[in-house]
């Protein structure tokens, strides 16, 4: 949804319809600057999506480099090797290279502001120092939480004291605050929308989000929380991933995990059993490294009371760099053995992308509860049918291509993904041409039910259509719907996700009756499934119950295997708060 967005603003500067001054909006209460909608908006000048998250992937990537020149310059170039190869051990920043969007970059940036330090540092010349100023800025344009970075300036200004005056300092302030002059602008323009926005809706946000999330009490719970979703939560997780839609790649992920443990704790018994120890000021920048990570785990830890996951991407760099350290021993790990770790965490780096891959074509992607990284998660968590359909960046144009070949009202599962994504595909290619969703039909509009391979492998028939290699459509389908259908939602800057605002019932009992044919199949989704509510209590088909073929977050599918030649009559028990966002479609299981 943040990708949307952020592409959907984009555009809007591509097509010349909308300026913005405000950028992307974090935790619900600030916005910053909008610099990167322009950056974005530059690629998209070709109308490609593809290109715009290309160039996303190449500003990312700079971290290898970042993280190759600094680990050189403080220890060796074997050290800047396995450090850079280090952002590829599997955790929670795995998650940030999954979908294209600002915190992709945050690394790139953090490392680059730590760079302009170093460079200040080491050359005297006072140019790096207003440069880090600018970089700390558009690295909290990545994401907020960058601002923790800005510790790095304390022993910098401690060291070079003798080198700085005031107005050095007051330089490099002006510059750290050019990104962010057009959302002060706006701001001032909108009577400081943000910090009334934020009075409002802090406490009582963060109240709702408590009982959601399994927030500790104390301080020190917290933290310890923390600090062990960060060291080891983010790799169980990955492999908890990797395992479910690729049970081989799992096994394999722990035996490569567990060789690369064994072969540091190997070298660390050799070196000290040839005396060869700990060198003073290779193990002086591992506890300073140590101390930072705490120190801004510490930080995180109170700025809210739970932590999403996407909030400790900013530690990233320094959990890499401790992790090189104790992989080498301060970078005296010999030139073999670190190529064999490069070569064991390139193969773990590869793991999850794979495991991606695989999901997003012929599975779902479930990635377990990511709100609160100290929640606990249910040892099923990767068959609890909280999966969701995905659609890649590569896949876009296609979508774009079919639904702009005429007026479209998609049902299904491609239905509420569409609505997630505000139609960015039907935007890129026909934007005068808005695409319905879900409801009874329109006049003049196409019905189809847009599916992913999932579904459609579990219906025992095959689309119309393959749109893309993941996705079908069919247009064989009867609509049981009476309400009318639902335009995309549009993105509004004070107003994120777009349909929280979205008017709520009481939570009412539906009943749903309607006949078929027996060899129809019928599908039930939820168009807004992170909106509203929408549970399925029974289903019963002439009589007979009837268990799900297929289900994620908010399509469920059904057959009736049970019942005989005929007229089947089936009877649907739903509880739901938003009867309007419910869509159900009767297909033929055999085309004629």
């Amino acid at each position: 949804m943040d990708s949307a967005r952020d592409f959907s603003a984009a555009l809007s500067i591509a097509q010349g319809q909308h300026w913005p001054l405000m950028g992307p909006e974090f935790g619900g209460f600030i916005h910053s600057g909008p610099i990167w909608f322009y950056l974005l908006a530059v690629p998209l000048l070709s109308g490609s999506l593809w290109l715009s998250a290309f160039m996303i992937g190449l500003l990312a990537g700079l971290k290898f480099l970042l993280a190759f020149y600094l680990g050189k310059a403080w220890f060796n170039r074997r050290f800047a090797v396995l450090w850079s190869a280090c952002f590829l051990l599997p955790g929670w920043h795995s998650i940030n290279t999954f979908i294209p969007g600002h915190i992709n970059v945050i690394d790139t940036l953090v490392l680059a502001f730590v760079a302009s330090l170093w460079q200040f540092n080491q050359s005297k010349h006072i140019g790096w120092f207003y440069l880090s100023g600018l970089l700390l800025a558009l690295a909290m344009h990545a994401h907020m939480t960058a601002l923790i970075a800005g510790v790095f300036y304390l022993p910098i200004l401690w060291h070079m004291r003798h080198h700085l005056r005031f107005w050095h300092v007051f330089v490099a302030g002006l510059l750290f605050l050019v990104p962010f002059v057009p959302y002060m602008v706006s701001q001032w323009l909108d009577g400081m929308g943000d910090w009334i926005r934020w009075q409002a809706l802090s406490r009582e946000v963060d109240q709702a989000r408590r009982g959601l999330s399994g927030v500790d009490a104390s301080f020190l719970s917290a933290f310890s929380g923390n600090l062990q979703a960060l060291m080891v939560g983010g790799l169980q997780r990955m492999q908890g991933f990797v395992a479910s839609v690729w049970p081989t790649a799992g096994i394999v992920f722990w035996v490569l995990l567990s060789s690369l443990v064994a072969l540091a704790v190997g070298y660390w018994g050799y070196s000290l059993l040839t005396k060869k120890g700990f060198r003073p000021l290779q193990t002086k920048v591992f506890i300073t490294a140590g101390a930072l990570l705490l120190i801004g785990l510490a930080m995180i830890t109170v700025l809210r009371s739970f932590t999403p996951f996407y909030m400790l991407f900013v530690l990233t760099p320094l959990l890499t760099f401790i992790w090189a350290w104790c992989l080498s021993l301060g970078g005296q790990l010999p030139h073999t053995l670190t190529v064999l770790s490069v070569s064991v965490l390139l193969v773990l780096g590869a793991l999850p992308v794979a495991a991606l891959q695989k999901a997003v074509y012929d599975g779902q992607v479930h990635l377990g509860p990511l709100g609160n990284v100290r929640q606990a998660v249910n040892t099923d968590w990767q068959t609890d049918n909280n999966t969701l359909d995905a659609l890649t960046v590569s896949q876009v144009d296609d979508w774009a291509t079919f639904l702009c070949r005429q007026n479209s009202q998609v049902h299904g599962p491609g239905a509420a993904l569409l609505d997630l994504l505000s139609a960015l595909p039907v935007k890129l290619v026909c934007p005068d041409n808005p695409v319905l969703l879900g409801g009874k039909p329109q006049a003049g509009y196409h019905q189809y039910l847009l599916m992913h391979r999932s579904f459609w492998a579990q219906s025992d028939r095959h689309p119309n259509q393959w749109i893309t290699p993941a996705w079908g459509v069919s247009e064989n389908i009867e609509l049981i719907n009476s309400h009318a259908a639902l335009q995309a939602a549009e993105f509004d800057d004070y107003v994120h996700p777009p349909r929280s605002l979205r008017q709520k019932q009481p939570m009412q009992t539906v009943h749903k009756s309607f006949q078929s044919n027996h060899d129809s199949l019928v599908v039930v989704s939820h168009l807004l499934p992170f909106y509203t509510a929408n549970n399925i209590k029974a289903v019963t088909a002439n009589g007979h119950k009837v268990k799900k073929l297929m289900a994620n977050i908010g399509n469920s599918l059904y057959y009736c295997a049970a019942c005989e030649p005929g007229a089947v009559t089936w009877d649907f028990t739903l509880q739901s708060n938003d009867p309007a966002a419910l869509d159900i479609i009767i297909l033929k299981k055999h085309d004629p």
